[in-house]
């Protein structure tokens, strides 16, 4: 029997019977079906409600509300094992000169372009996160110093190699500046990491843009 939500087909109810069922019976399941396709239309309609409060529409990162909570608890975790922790800050350079030359719906793709890229260079258990605008937030737990290093500048490469094109028009390549916070060193709690991965961004711009500076 098909499950239906919204008259959208949603999955299958497959019973076997050792004998035909009386009219009675088949109204029961028929019955069956529908609370079923009810409960499970709900299940997915609750987990596409979580994932729209926690995700960013544009890049299919998590968004800053997300993060709040996220990064606390990986530092929880950071002093409970003693690990290290980093959190670079990263922000695409000249972007409001780059909206203005070639519009908001470039813009917008170039967004997810490097969204793309922060996905596809972070671990399973790495938070790759839209912070507002331009600005995006990886965090790193539990790599080593050397990796950190070598990982925010394959990010800031990958990015530079991108040849971006948008509706058959060629936009150019962007670049990054990156700033990296790591604790205990830089911070011990989520506003001190940002904060200081923060200052660390703006090294980097001062210094010519393109570049990871680490706190």
């Amino acid at each position: 029997m098909p499950l239906f939500a919204q008259n959208v087909p949603i999955g299958a109810l497959h019973i076997v019977l050792n004998k035909t069922p009386s009219a009675d019976v088949k109204n029961r399941f028929i019955t069956i079906a529908d609370h079923l396709s009810l409960a499970v239309a709900n299940m997915n309609l609750r987990e596409s409600l979580k994932q729209q409060a926690i995700r960013d529409p544009l890049t299919n990162l998590y968004n800053r509300r997300f993060l709040d909570e996220a990064l606390k608890n990986e530092l929880l975790r950071a002093e409970r094992h003693k690990q290290s922790l980093a959190v670079l800050m990263i922000d695409i350079d000249h972007f409001k000169k780059f909206n203005d030359s070639f519009g908001h719906d470039a813009g917008d793709y170039t967004l997810q372009e490097v969204g793309k890229v922060l996905l596809r260079l972070i671990r399973g258990e790495d938070i790759a996160c839209r912070f507002g605008g331009e600005e995006f937030i990886v965090v790193f737990p539990d790599m080593p110093h050397d990796i950190l290093i070598r990982r925010a500048g394959e990010i800031l490469q990958a990015v530079r190699e991108i040849d971006l094109t948008f509706k058959n028009k060629p936009l150019g390549n962007v670049t990054l500046s990156i700033g990296v916070a790591t604790y205990p060193e830089q911070g011990l709690n989520a506003e001190e990491l940002i904060s200081t991965a923060d200052i660390a961004l703006y090294q980097a711009k001062s210094n010519g843009r393109n570049q990871v500076v680490i706190a």
